[in-house]
């Protein structure tokens, strides 16, 4: 069992309501899962916020997390597994959550990538010796 993981990396997601609303929170590593915890305001003006949200997604529940970069944007990719986790989510399509992230945390996001990546691999090797 690995030791507890501390990062946390702030991201915004401009997909919720086709556009009308836009999404910004905190990416927060735990051992068996990771929380996203979130604000969902309208684009337009601004003033409609929600309430804060948490979704609270376990390792086994993803298929991987890729943090992808170019000269415009980074963003960091959650492919989930679950359809009901998806639907908490505004702006989740395709089976995946995509998540704007600045540049200046790219130490972070690299660090979380690896860290929830083999924390996945551990799961699946576990679930592959319990049924040997």
């Amino acid at each position: 069992m690995m030791q507890p993981f501390e990062k946390a990396l702030p991201f915004k997601s401009d997909d919720a309501y086709h556009g009308l609303a836009e999404v910004q929170g905190i990416l927060h590593i735990e051992n068996d899962h990771l929380v996203l915890e979130f604000q969902v305001q309208d684009s337009i003006f601004g003033a409609l916020k929600s309430g804060p949200k948490r979704l609270r997604v376990n390792y086994v529940d993803l298929s991987t997390v890729k943090y992808r970069k170019n000269w415009f944007i980074s963003r960091f990719d959650l492919k989930i597994n679950s359809l009901s986790l998806l639907s908490k989510f505004p702006g989740a399509k395709d089976g995946r959550i995509s998540l704007k992230v600045k540049r200046r945390f790219k130490s972070e996001a690299e660090d979380i990538e690896s860290y929830v990546n083999l924390r996945i691999a551990e799961l699946k090797l576990e679930l592959l010796e319990g049924e040997v």
